[in-house]
């Protein structure tokens, strides 16, 4: 087993455990990822592949550790995201109910705009 496919699997399993918005649990997701951008096309592929087979109850979580991935880590990721972000989101979006579709709209509105406090004027997607 090489060690991107390590990493992508204990992430994966750090996923599984994710059951609830839990800013610490999100946290601490976003500095493995940091500490590891040179898998960060596993660690993408496995978090987008989580979103989608994640039942609805556990989208959200999920997809608040791709949004704090690509606002507090960002590049490579949103280049990695950013593939199969449409087709993450829509797929994710036709599930859930209507309180997680107006979260996830919120959270594709910040999407649109450059990171707060960032020197990138860029949007993050």
């Amino acid at each position: 087993m090489s060690e991107a496919d390590e990493v992508a699997e204990d992430y994966r399993h750090a996923l599984e455990d994710l059951s609830s918005n839990m800013r610490f649990e999100i946290s601490n997701l976003t500095v493995i990822a940091r500490e590891n951008t040179e898998h960060a096309l596993a660690i993408a592929e496995v978090l987008q592949q989580h979103i989608l087979k994640a039942p609805p109850t556990k989208k959200l979580p999920a997809l608040y550790v791709l949004d704090s991935i690509v606002k507090n880590v960002g590049t490579p990721y949103t280049l990695y995201f950013g593939r199969n972000l449409f087709k993450t989101f829509m797929e994710s979006y036709a599930v859930v109910d209507n309180n997680v579709r107006r979260k996830m709209e919120e959270m594709l509105k910040t999407w649109k705009d450059p990171v707060p406090g960032s020197m990138d004027t860029r949007p993050v997607f």
